[in-house]
């Protein structure tokens, strides 16, 4: 899986071989983790999923699947429309002061995952 740069790139689920999850769009706390030393050091996107109602307020609709990817893409459109109110006064995730941004990710999934990847990556 690879993370997705705009909410209407999707991520797919390996489990997903025969094409039966559904479209999932939900907000997600995106940050950068250390991944090791290698080469100078590396990092890697990663994703909490977001359970707090308020924030599910304040996006105008809460998480939600679809069986159609055109729905989920409408629907994911609309809640990045009101990231810029929770992400006003978050540091960018490149700098040393991040806390994390809030980011809407559409996934092809079984299930919704809780974080985003599954599975740390290693260095090779």
């Amino acid at each position: 899986m690879s993370d997705p740069v705009h909410a209407t790139e999707y991520l797919y689920d390996d489990r997903d071989d025969d094409e039966q999850g559904l479209y999932w769009v939900a907000a997600y706390l995106s940050d950068l983790q250390w991944g090791g030393p290698e080469e100078g050091g590396w990092y890697y996107d990663t994703a909490t999923l977001v359970t707090d109602p308020d924030i599910y307020r304040t996006l105008g609709h809460g998480a939600a699947s679809y069986a159609d990817a055109g729905d989920a893409a409408a629907h994911a459109e609309a809640m990045e429309q009101h990231l810029p109110l929770l992400n006003h006064h978050r540091p960018p995730k490149h700098s040393v002061t991040s806390i994390g941004v809030f980011e809407i990710r559409v996934l092809r999934s079984v299930t919704l995952p809780l974080y985003l990847p599954e599975t740390p990556p290693r260095y090779e």
